[in-house]
């Protein structure tokens, strides 16, 4: 484990190290959560609060729609923000998905636009797991409560604008053919993540309820980290690993084991999204304190794309030598 974060991902971090920093950010996180919760509703803790917002979700045959619109509040917050150049022709369809695929996740999955149509746009999906009349009473409210307008609002720009839709897109044009083909989660989950607090900075989410989902999904992010490390370490057992994310983080038992299962056959992966995340923060910081009064997102946001899909230290090497 120690070998792959050095020799893959390049990174400073041994598993012990990165296990103290992803118990240190998910405490941090879970402060900043009970803050919060108090200032909504002191009579409540984060947890029940996010029950709660989590029972308010659209009308199941309006679940695709409805994401859809999202995503194109999304676009549209980017592009009039001027957070992310977008200098193709593109769009994001949000559509059902293909029945033999729903039984890998309980929400869906993204397609990347893979080139051009015939009208020159690129066009990726977003596909999601519809809502199925036969179901029981018990699997119909639970897909529902997975589905609420928080975890909609936030997952938009993670999946769209400007994220692994904006990302891919950069990446498909960059002039190396090699960095068009490769890539890792690192960068690519870390920027879906940075996008969703990007969002909260420059005020997209409609209410500190929803700004509350957000920080929830950040700590299933952040608690990624802990149980990725501890179970192909043997710091936790599979049964600690479900319990911190059913229990401390409020996921249902078997969306928990889904989560847990896909991490123990792909050890690092699920770093890509907090860790990453963490990485490209710290460039902004130095970016901004290299650019002083000419720093802009827009400008961080383009060059940091440009450079290309790799390793935060490669990246920071490309960013900081695109100004010099």
């Amino acid at each position: 484990y120690n070998a792959l974060l050095k020799e893959e991902l390049l990174l400073s971090y041994d598993a012990q190290s990165l296990y103290d920093f992803a118990r240190s950010e998910f405490d941090r996180t879970v402060r900043e959560l009970e803050a919060l919760a108090a200032t909504i509703d002191p009579d409540k803790t984060w947890q029940e609060l996010a029950v709660e917002i989590k029972n308010d979700y659209p009308e199941p045959d309006r679940m695709i729609e409805v994401h859809q619109e999202w995503v194109n509040k999304s676009r549209d917050h980017i592009l009039a923000n001027n957070l992310v150049p977008i200098p193709w022709p593109e769009r994001v369809d949000v559509v059902p998905r293909a029945r033999y695929l729903r039984k890998y996740s309980y929400y869906g999955n993204f397609s990347r636009a893979r080139g051009a149509n015939e009208d020159g746009v690129f066009v990726a999906q977003w596909m999601i797991n519809p809502f199925e009349e036969q179901w029981d009473d018990k699997t119909k409210q639970e897909y529902l409560v997975e589905h609420d307008y928080g975890v909609i609002i936030v997952t938009a720009p993670h999946e769209s604008y400007a994220g692994h839709h904006v990302q891919g897109l950069y990446q498909m044009h960059n002039p190396s053919a090699f960095r068009r083909e490769n890539g890792l989660s690192l960068f690519s989950e870390g920027w879906g993540l940075y996008q969703e607090q990007l969002m909260r900075e420059t005020g997209f989410y409609p209410d500190d309820r929803i700004v509350l989902r957000h920080l929830q999904l950040r700590l299933w992010r952040n608690a990624r980290v802990i149980w990725d490390v501890g179970i192909h370490t043997g710091r936790m057992s599979y049964e600690e690993a479900i319990s911190l994310l059913s229990d401390d983080v409020g996921f249902l038992r078997w969306a928990a084991q889904l989560e847990v299962d896909g991490s123990a056959e792909r050890p690092i992966y699920r770093l890509g999204y907090f860790l990453g995340m963490t990485e490209i923060l710290k460039m902004r910081d130095e970016f901004r304190e290299l650019r002083g009064e000419d720093f802009t997102l827009s400008d961080f946001h383009e060059r940091l794309l440009k450079v290309g899909n790799m390793p935060p230290s490669l990246m920071r090497e490309g960013l900081l030598g695109s100004v010099a």
